[in-house]
């Protein structure tokens, strides 16, 4: 058994926390770099993980992948986060590449392969059977409504906190809880 042999369990940990606490999608998750996260000057306590910059977002069929930020909202995210960062992702990296979740095989993991590990380990935990990746995005929503209004950060449908950030602009817009996102009503 090598030294490392816990590395992969850690960055699977860690990678499954940061989903639930963005609530992410599969392919935006995989998709993250190091470089994704930046402050958030009205939440300073946060530090270098304010914000979330999701440059792989579901995108609409033939468009290029939406672009959007994430604030952070949950206190614990960060702390994984500085912990992986700085201590753990140099031990698995690999020069050049900037991958957040790095594999041991591949510069970055696949689809099936976050798929599948994450049912080994529900499974391994007596978990229901239909805990998949997408109830991390969901489930995330009802625990921070309260906390979201509180920051200021808007509600947008799913109950994933999210923010528009329209960098050519140089604005970000936050909506209250409740209200319309602007370009939405039909």
């Amino acid at each position: 058994m090598s030294q490392h042999s816990w590395l992969p369990a850690f960055r699977d940990a860690t990678l499954f926390k940061v989903a639930y606490g963005y609530g992410l999608r599969r392919n935006e998750t995989r998709m993250l770099d190091v470089a994704d996260f930046g402050r958030n000057p009205h939440a300073e306590e946060f530090g270098e993980y304010g914000v979330l910059y999701v440059r792989h977002g579901k995108a609409m069929k033939g468009s290029a992948p939406k672009r959007r930020s994430v604030l952070t909202v949950w206190a614990w995210v960060p702390e994984i986060l500085a912990e992986w960062v700085e201590e753990i992702w140099p031990l698995l990296a690999v020069d050049g590449n900037p991958a957040l979740w790095p594999s041991e095989r591949a510069p970055r993991g696949g689809l099936a392969q976050l798929n599948a590990r994450l049912s080994a380990y529900r499974d391994a935990l007596g978990l229901d059977a239909g805990l998949d990746f997408h109830s991390l995005r969901h489930g995330v929503g009802g625990q921070e409504d309260a906390e979201r209004f509180d920051r200021g950060a808007g509600l947008v449908a799913g109950g994933a906190p999210e923010v528009v950030d329209d960098r050519a602009q140089g604005q970000v817009e936050c909506f209250p809880l409740g209200g319309e996102v602007p370009g939405t009503a039909e």
